[in-house]
């Protein structure tokens, strides 16, 4: 504070030097004036004066000095209070936003516009509300809502395109307010020009869209090879090598697919990013899901010397329609996550339904461990991608931090939520939740066109139409479709079921005239609803068709000595189903008006939904194929050769076929090989329905 008065004396040094001499010279030369005391009186009024102001304007310095040191806001307060109106008339001119005033009276009239405002819309004058209107493109009724909302104290922003001499504009309006002591006076339109961020924004968009679809693409190419090294890894394992060869081997095949993953990861992720992923509910059990998710972590855990606990409870539903890949992928990312960072005590996965939300049914699942633990601070940030816990996790565990990410994104898209709660040393608890949609028991499709003169029986001079109901039962959705539609077109009433369950509990509901079987069905399959049916006084002369991909010696032998009355193989032409079902329905049924041309065009119709459904298979395939699901690989090969040969895709339909039968035969090497056709064949397939289409 010393130094500070020592720096305004100085300051005021030759005010203070004037002031001070003028009063000795007063002194000293007193006597020389006795005579004229009233000057010496108005000198020393003066003087003392003067002192008094110099003092005040020193102190007023030193105190405005010390507050715009420290900032504080009562300088700002005392600097904006007595700032000259001038600057504020400089600043209001010379900003980049439209400023505009306009007056809540009779005219409406407009009373103020800044410089960057008359560029844009014209100097407009009173009274000009009307032309200033049209060019802020605003309707009358949006008028009428501006004026609302301003005399209720609120505001209103749009966003409305100009058009001036060089290209259109897209302005943001923001209108408020304007009050006089406590008064509404009218309103300020500011208005900003904000095409050069939305192009910008735009841009980014793109590029960031360009750059998904490039991780995309190139992830796919990638990949494509590297299943090629894998397979070709894994014929030569098969080979004589000695020791050092078969660790060379091994170092292939372990680094090999841990770029598969990693690829795999980054596919997922593009896929994410560019609104790629969408949902494919199916009827799912959610027992057999869990536990097949818990057969493949279980031999990890042992190997690790982990303890598995599970427990499970769907008694509020037990089957439900969910993407049974994508809620997989979630379950596996947990668990592996689970085991990996791991290394002694156990893993427990604790799952239920829950009815709750106006009898609204959630899947809760919780997966905990006892492993490393993340640091609190670091939980905010585990769902975004590339995040590890720290760089020592890097090193120790690998990985690429896209995991959890992933897990997050799929969750968000099937319309749940995820959460996390951890502690260093004390392990780890990964919980989400997800709305669940029941399976429905039964699908019920009817038609009754092209009845004009077939099944029509005429009583008391009254005509009633009797179509032959047919009770169609198939677990794959597509195929379903396609044969319920077949049928349609021929004039019989359709009623789906998705498995034996259904099939059972629909023929305790109803009469059927004959039963199309599928054979390969989840929880109860067509060999074991058809030895039910025949069991049963009430069903067991009702025709029951088998329809099976199966086509090898001894299936069809297979079928008829569990009950069918015959045997179709997929795929099949519509007129083969039709000749059969004629074949074994009791009431004779002449041939009905068929609509080839529409069912041509129905197919069309569901072919995006058929490539779509084919990708996630393929998917599913080469998940099985990595971690050796020999049974899965069966299933799922089987599945494709009936669904691809439905839609007359029948490369790829004989491809899946002799990769069934390599799967029955545990036939590795056949297995890679054909995977990367199936690969090819799907690839070159949609792309010559895209160029048709």
């Amino acid at each position: 504070m010393s130094k500070k008065i020592i720096y305004f004396l100085r300051k005021y040094w030759l005010i203070t030097f004037l002031l001070t001499t003028l009063t000795l010279i007063i002194v000293d030369t007193q006597t020389l004036f006795l005579h004229h005391k009233t000057l010496i009186h108005i000198l020393e009024i003066i003087i003392s004066v003067t002192s008094i102001c110099i003092i005040l304007l020193f102190l007023l310095h030193l105190i405005v000095s010390i507050l715009r040191h420290k900032k504080n806001e009562l300088y700002i307060k005392l600097k904006t209070r007595f700032m000259p109106i001038i600057y504020q008339d400089h600043i209001l001119e010379n900003v980049q936003e439209s400023i505009i005033a306009v007056a809540l009276n009779k005219n409406n009239d407009i009373v103020y516009m800044n410089e960057q405002a008359k560029k844009i819309y014209g100097n407009l004058k009173k009274g000009d509300l009307e032309v200033l209107q049209t060019k802020l493109s605003l309707s009358e009724e949006e008028l009428k809502e501006i004026k609302k909302q301003i005399t209720s104290g609120q505001k209103w922003q749009g966003q409305k395109w100009l058009n001036t001499e060089t290209k259109k504009r897209l302005l943001l309006h923001k209108i408020s307010p304007l009050y006089s002591s406590s008064h509404l006076e009218g309103f300020l339109i500011v208005s900003s020009d904000i095409t050069e961020f939305i192009e910008k924004h735009t841009e980014a968009e793109t590029a960031n869209i360009s750059k998904s679809l490039f991780l995309a693409n190139m992830s796919h190419e990638i990949r494509t090879p590297l299943i090629g090294v894998l397979g070709a890894a894994e014929l030569l394992a098969k080979t004589d090598l000695d020791v050092r060869q078969q660790e060379h081997l091994s170092i292939i095949r372990r680094c090999g697919e841990e770029v598969l993953n990693i690829i795999t990861e980054i596919l997922d992720v593009a896929k994410i990013e560019i609104g790629l992923l969408q949902l494919n509910n199916k009827p799912c059990n959610l027992y057999n899901l869990f536990e097949n998710i818990i057969s493949i972590v279980k031999p990890l855990t042992a190997e690790k010397g982990l303890k598995l606990e599970f427990n499970l409870n769907f008694s509020s539903c037990t089957d439900a329609l969910v993407d049974q890949l994508k809620l997989r992928q979630v379950l596996s990312h947990i668990l592996f996550n689970a085991v990996k960072f791991t290394h002694k005590g156990k893993i427990s996965i604790h799952a239920e339904t829950k009815i709750r939300d106006n009898y609204k049914i959630f899947l809760y699942v919780a997966v905990s461990d006892t492993g490393i633990g993340i640091p609190e601070n670091e939980l905010k940030d585990i769902f975004n991608p590339f995040t590890q816990v720290d760089n020592s996790s890097t090193r120790n565990y690998g990985g690429t931090g896209l995991g959890l990410y992933i897990c997050h994104k799929l969750i968000e898209i099937m319309g749940g939520n995820v959460d996390i709660q951890s502690s260093i040393g004390h392990g780890t608890t990964v919980s989400f939740t997800i709305p669940l949609t029941p399976a429905n028991t039964r699908t019920s499709i009817t038609s009754f066109e092209g009845l004009k003169t077939d099944n029509i029986m005429e009583t008391d001079n009254q005509i009633e139409f009797f179509p032959p109901t047919v009770l169609l039962v198939e677990d794959n959705n597509l195929n379903q479709k396609i044969v319920a539609e077949i049928l349609l077109n021929y004039g019989f009433e359709v009623v789906t079921a998705s498995n034996g369950l259904e099939c059972l509990n629909l023929l305790q509901k109803e009469d059927f005239d004959i039963i199309l079987m599928d054979m390969q069905m989840p929880l109860m399959d067509g060999y074991e609803a058809t030895r039910l049916i025949r069991q049963d006084e009430k069903w067991k002369n009702i025709p029951v068709i088998a329809m099976t991909a199966h086509a090898i010696t001894g299936d069809r032998e297979k079928c008829l000595a569990c009950g069918c009355t015959s045997y179709i193989a997929k795929p099949f032409k519509s007129e083969d189903l039709i000749s059969e079902i004629k074949k074994h329905l009791k009431t004779p049924v002449t041939d009905r008006k068929k609509r080839p041309v529409r069912l041509n065009l129905f197919m069309n119709e569901l072919m995006p939904e058929f490539f779509a459904t084919l990708g996630e298979m393929l998917e599913e395939l080469d998940a099985c194929i990595a971690i050796k699901d020999i049974e899965k690989v069966q299933s799922i090969s089987h599945d494709i050769k009936g669904t691809a040969g439905m839609y007359d895709f029948n490369q790829i339909s004989e491809t899946a076929a002799q990769m069934e039968q390599a799967a029955r035969r545990h036939i590795w090497e056949d297995i890679y090989i054909l995977q990367q056709r199936l690969y090819n064949l799907y690839q070159d397939s949609k792309a010559n329905f895209s160029e048709v289409s």
